[in-house]
């Protein structure tokens, strides 16, 4: 590209520019000056922008040099504008279409292809799909919609699909989340995962009244990954994400915690730790906890009480079925002969005494049928031991009854 520099004589030497023509000069390749006057000046003229709406098809600026320019047509010499090779190029490129990519319909077409990519991935997180997942959805929707243009451009692999929830999905959901934390109270609730890898995961969510759907909402704040499962661990991971937002302890009303003593310990706990931070802070226990030892002990004492254990009596029978499928059909026959419906024995965990509603539930529709069965099987006076395992007396049977009745108040709230 060849580059032309704008210069003026002295007073010594007038110019005149002409309105048609840029007067430009050259440096001379001879060792002496060719000037009309010895001794006169010489200075460069600046780049006029005018010049650029005048000569706008050819005329540019030198990019970091305001006294060159340069012909973007046909890089000729000096006062080349008039010459044949510059008015042919000049034309051709007056005469050449311009192709203009962000047309209206394109626009629309890519708006709507990025909306299903983000629809999808929205749907993968929201029902807890993996994200594999979305390796697939790209070839079933243009099976499914061969004619639709955005199954066509739907290009939304595993890798895509991670970027769109970490960096476009994500970012702003958590900075509005962020910014109402910032201007209104809250509370926390934080729980250790039961994995064992080298971080273990405690997740750290947020309550609190939401200004745009006015409901009170739950909200995901960060996973807070610790190596160590220690009060001092989980409290500086906690305080870590709040400095890195932000966000005060002032605006902090509760917390919800498990009840063990590295949440709620009267010396060296969570609790201990936030309260130096907002003594005015609410903790409380989780409630699930709280009511699955209330109902627990409650069954305990009844137990000692009435002299029988529904606990033990699920268990005998739920693994009296469980490795049968012989069994199991044939339960499943009898009920259809005493009119009533089948359904799967559900096996009670005593780690969750909630589960044992159900799980009584399940026993009494299948008492009759199942007297019939064991009746069937064990007649022989040797397996009547069999039969009294796992079938209810008459007077077990009215406590069962009994049970379900007083559960309901542990699992409804």
């Amino acid at each position: 590209m060849t580059t032309y520099s704008t210069e003026s004589e002295t007073e010594a030497e007038s110019e005149t520019n002409d309105e048609n023509e840029v007067q430009t000069s050259f440096p001379t390749t001879s060792k002496s000056s060719c000037r009309k006057f010895t001794g006169a000046a010489r200075y460069k003229s600046t780049f006029q922008n005018e010049w650029t709406v005048k000569y706008k098809t050819f005329l540019r600026q030198v990019h970091g040099n305001i006294h060159a320019f340069y012909c973007n047509v046909c890089n000729d010499v000096i006062r080349h504008k008039d010459g044949e090779d510059h008015k042919r190029w000049e034309s051709s490129l007056r005469n050449q279409p311009i192709l203009n990519l962000a047309t209206s319909s394109t626009n629309t077409l890519l708006f709507n292809t990025s909306k299903a990519e983000v629809l999808a991935a929205k749907f993968i997180v929201e029902h807890n799909l993996p994200i594999s997942v979305s390796d697939h959805l790209g070839p079933l929707f243009r099976q499914m919609f061969p004619d639709s243009t955005i199954a066509k451009n739907y290009a939304s692999a595993h890798t895509k699909t991670n970027c769109i929830i970490n960096d476009a999905i994500a970012p702003p959901m958590q900075q509005e989340l962020v910014s109402q934390m910032k201007n209104g109270p809250f509370s926390l609730a934080i729980d250790g995962s039961s994995d064992n890898e080298l971080e273990k995961m405690n997740p750290l969510t947020v309550r609190l009244f939401d200004i745009n759907t006015h409901k009170v909402e739950g909200r995901f704040l960060d996973m807070c990954s610790a190596t160590a499962s220690t009060a001092q661990a989980i409290y500086d991971k906690m305080n870590e994400v709040l400095n890195k937002h932000d966000i005060p302890w002032d605006y902090c009303v509760g917390m919800s915690v498990d009840n063990t003593s590295v949440n709620v310990g009267r010396h060296n706990s969570i609790k201990t730790r936030v309260e130096d931070a907002n003594d005015t802070v609410y903790f409380m226990g989780c409630p699930c906890h709280i009511l699955h030892n209330t109902a627990f002990y409650g069954g305990k004492a009844f137990e000692e009480i009435v002299n029988f254990s529904a606990d033990d009596l699920c268990g005998d029978i739920f693994y009296w079925f469980e490795h049968s499928s012989k069994r199991k059909n044939l339960l499943s026959d009898l009920c259809d002969f005493c009119d009533v419906q089948y359904r799967q024995v559900i096996k009670h965990v005593s780690t969750r005494w909630l589960s044992l509603e159900s799980a009584v539930e399940r026993v009494l529709k299948a008492v009759q049928p199942s007297q019939i069965l064991l009746f069937v099987q064990y007649r022989a006076a040797s397996k009547i031991q069999e039969i009294e395992k796992v079938i209810p007396r008459p007077n077990d049977r009215n406590l069962l009854v009994f049970l379900p009745s007083c559960a309901t108040q542990f699992y409804v709230f």
